[in-house]
């Protein structure tokens, strides 16, 4: 049984605390909490867990109860908690992103030392995402001709995550989905608004994607829909499924439900795995840097109004 400790805010350890039955092979055996310690005497938010007063206190008092960590947390804040938790040289599942660029990536690679550091990249395990993946994976959609991605955010949203942070995850998807990196790329913003990113990615297959970003929607809720059109077949993803319409007698209104913690209990049991079992973890360093080097060539191009062409080692 493998003994896990947690590092991240209180909402997120609730979150992960409420998966903790669904993983095989694994506890929490402490956590240390960047929003403060807990001000009641409930239940702590992950079982039976110590809490700690730092990470320090982690590892002076409870090292032999410490196979892992887990480290949600803002980009920010990682590279000084990937360092003090690398003293321990245990492996380390950061995120849910981990860097902006190649230089942040490489950066906090090293400040891992000898821990083995591992990205979540959380959204590559939500249900709907993975049910899309496995059904390209079995051939069924034939050669994938165009993904089309919406990201419409909430102005609270845009204002709490820039734009680099925010296309990261659906870029990921798109090569993830074609399986190689565009040979090509262009991007736009729109004239009436700098919180709207239009990124057209063309692979050499003759296929594209077609990813829009918007940072300006009303605030209330942040929108999502995923198109995948192949040669046999096409597959579709949305969140609409988490709105529900509401009629009380005042006025129709919406409601958002959460899908859950399906997609952290799936990626948590992935990182579990990749230790008890030295199965893979799905999600490769060298992935998440050329997701990175993308994503700048992206912004690049929408910045520059030029088609940017990959050659050898980088776009030009």
């Amino acid at each position: 049984m493998l003994n896990l400790a947690f590092i991240g805010s209180r909402a997120d350890a609730e979150r992960y605390g409420a998966i903790t039955n669904r993983i095989d092979g694994a506890k929490w055996s402490v956590y240390f909490l960047l929003d403060g310690p807990k001000q009641t005497a409930h239940a702590n938010v992950l079982g039976s867990a110590i809490e700690s007063a730092s990470i320090a206190d982690m590892l002076s008092s409870h090292a032999g109860d410490i196979d892992a960590f887990v480290i949600h947390a803002p980009l920010g804040t990682l590279p000084e908690l990937v360092s003090a938790a690398a003293q321990s040289t245990r492996p380390l599942l950061v995120g849910p992103l981990v860097a902006k660029s190649n230089d942040d990536l490489s950066s906090l690679v090293d400040s891992a030392g000898k821990s083995t550091l591992l990205s979540a990249c959380s959204w590559r395990f939500i249900p709907a995402i993975q049910s899309v993946k496995t059904t390209i994976d079995a051939g069924n959609l034939g050669d994938i001709g165009l993904i089309r991605i919406h990201r419409w955010n909430s102005q609270v949203t845009a204002t709490s995550h820039d734009l680099a942070s925010r296309i990261i995850a659906d870029i990921d998807l798109a090569t993830w989905f074609f399986g190689k990196r565009p040979q090509k790329i262009f991007a736009m913003n729109s004239t009436a608004s700098t919180a709207y990113l239009q990124i057209h990615l063309h692979f050499d297959n003759g296929g594209m994607a077609v990813i829009d970003e918007a940072g300006a929607m009303p605030n209330g809720g942040d929108y999502f829909s995923l198109t995948v059109i192949g040669g046999t077949g096409a597959a579709y993803a949305d969140d609409h499924r988490n709105m529900n319409l509401i009629v009380d007698g005042v006025y129709p209104h919406a409601i958002r439900t959460e899908q859950g913690g399906v997609h952290l209990a799936r990626q948590l049991q992935s990182f579990v795995d990749s230790i008890r079992t030295e199965a893979p973890y799905p999600i490769r360093q060298q992935d998440v840097a050329n997701v990175l080097q993308i994503t700048n060539a992206a912004l690049q191009a929408a910045a520059t109004k030029q088609v940017l062409t990959w050659e050898e080692s980088r776009y030009v």
